[in-house]
This record gives structure tokens, C-alpha cells and sequence, in this order.
């Protein structure tokens, strides 16, 4: 599954489990059905010992994180950190000592380094809806929150703690609001958890055309000519307008009732890439 390179960009895990616990949340996401037993039935490992290792009590040997990493289509500089993070737990002190310096190298220098609990509340679109709620009211509850989204209350517990930890929320009396106005995560947020975010909110606009009436939303689609010299200039303007667009409009310390976040998305890509092809016309 995946290709190569699928691994946050410019995040190094610290843990030799996070590298499975990653591949595993990304598979849940595409499939709920997923489970812990396929997860190990396709990396050829006992559900047991998966397990075990997930839970940080057992390590995996050299040989089999090398053949892991293929299988998940790590990045080369990803498996040498994975072998790494194993080879700093061995009771070789030598093996032990370089392995351990390389791993705190590479955290060191890593540009992008990110946080797996940041990458988690860019690519799950609920957290800024949540940062949206209590931007607006800091006031609400969890159980009208969780009514409002839709989502198990242990999730929206999670989010909130979550959000908490990586500074994109604040305690304000009884309840919460977030730190900045913007609310996002800049520009070290890894491409994959924006392709991530984006395949969530194009799913959930794929239902919206089915259970939210037509008064209710606004859906266009806009063919043009562009050309390609001009593309980063007209992409920072449309940006600027709408961001202006946005701001007039949004209000906080509204009534509750009187409350509806929404999600606007847009899309801008060349149809001209042949993505669209149909071997049965």
C-alpha cells in the first residue's frame, strides 16, 4: 500500500513503534473495518506479537524492520532511522552509542520536524471545527459538541486534549478558545497530512450533497483558461480575497443557536493532466 516516501515528511519518530502505529491509523482511516489482525496478516506478524510491539514491549529484530519498511514503502533515510531507534535498545554499548547519536542527529536537524499529535490534528478535519465552535463560544460543552459533529465522545475528549497539547488551544473559564485567530499549524504542517485533510472534507462534501438541503450549502464549479506564468499570482489573490471574505462575515462570541460553522474548500488543478480516463468509452 502507499508509495514511496509516504511517511511524514521531515518527521523522525522517536519511538520504533510509531513507524507501525502510523501505517496502521492511515489503513484504518481508508478502511474502518481495517483491524489489528489484517494490519499484522499483511506485515506476515502475529497479531500477538504486533501487538506487543506497538505496546513497547518487545523490539523487532534488524532483518524483520528492513523488510517491513519495504513493505510500507518507507523512505531510505526512514529505515536507516528505524533500524536506528531498534539498534539503540541493544545491549551492545557500541551499537548502542552510535545508534543513539544518529537518531538524536536526525532530530536534531530535521527542518520539518513535527510532531505525530500535529500531523493528527492537520489531516483529521474535526479539530478545526472544534478550534471553529469555540472560536465563536467558548462556552460549549462536550455533549454539544459532540452532538453538533457527529463524532464518539472518547474522540472529541481526545481532540480536545490533543489540540491542548500542541498549543492550538487555550482554558478560558470553564471552557476553551484558541490561541491565535488562525489556528493553523504553518508551514512545517508535511504534505501528507494536507492530502490527508482534503480527502476528509472532499468525503464529507460527498455526503453533504445527499443529506444537507440545496438552500442550505453553495456548490460551483468554474472551467477557465489560465496562463501558467500567472498561476501563483492569480492562486495568492484568490486566497487574499477569500480569506477577506471569510473575515468580514465570521463573527465570534455568537449565541449558540445562532452558531453554524461552515467549511468552505477549493480546489484549483489543470484538467488537462489526464487525470480523468475511462477504458470502457
Amino acid at each position: 500500500m502507499g508509495k514511496k516516501g509516504a511517511m511524514i515528511e521531515g518527521y523522525f519518530p522517536e519511538k520504533p513503534s510509531d513507524y507501525l502505529r502510523f501505517e496502521y491509523e492511515m489503513r484504518k482511516r481508508r478502511n474502518t473495518h481495517y483491524s489489528i489482525r489484517a494490519f499484522a496478516r499483511d506485515l506476515s506478524l502475529s497479531p500477538s506479537h504486533l501487538s506487543e510491539f506497538l505496546s513497547g514491549k518487545v523490539l523487532l529484530s534488524e532483518k524483520k524492520v528492513k523488510e517491513l519498511s519495504q513493505r510500507i514503502h518507507l523512505p531510505d533515510d526512514h529505515a536507516d532511522h528505524w533500524v536506528d531507534l531498534i539498534h539503540r535498545e541493544s545491549k551492545d554499548s557500541s551499537i548502542r552509542g552510535v545508534a543513539k547519536a544518529r537518531v538524536e542527529r536526525r532530530l536534531k536537524d530535521s527542518k520539518n520536524s513535527v510532531s505525530l499529535e500535529t500531523f493528527r490534528v492537520v489531516s483529521e478535519w474535526y479539530h478545526f471545527a472544534i478550534l471553529a465552535f469555540f472560536g465563536a463560544n467558548s462556552s460549549f460543552s462536550e455533549s454539544e459538541l459532540k452532538s453538533r459533529l457527529g463524532i464518539p465522545l472518547a474522540k472529541l475528549r481526545r481532540a480536545i486534549k490533543r489540540l491542548l497539547e500542541v498549543d492550538l488551544l487555550q482554558r478560558k473559564g470553564s471552557g476553551y478558545e484558541p490561541v491565535s485567530e488562525t489556528s493553523f499549524a504553518g508551514d512545517q504542517v508535511p504534505s501528507r497530512a494536507i492530502r490527508e485533510s482534503h480527502r476528509q472534507i472532499l468525503s464529507l462534501a460527498e455526503k453533504g450533497l445527499e443529506t444537507i438541503p440545496f438552500e442550505e450549502r453553495e456548490n460551483q464549479s468554474l472551467f477557465f483558461s489560465l496562463p501558467k506564468k500567472d498561476f501563483e499570482k492569480f492562486s495568492e489573490i484568490l486566497r487574499k480575497r477569500v480569506f477577506e471574505t471569510v473575515a468580514e462575515f465570521s463573527k465570534d462570541n455568537l449565541e449558540k443557536e445562532d452558531l453554524e460553522v461552515q467549511a468552505l474548500t477549493w480546489h484549483l488543478f489543470p484538467i488537462n493532466k489526464g487525470q480523468y480516463s475511462d477504458e470502457n468509452e
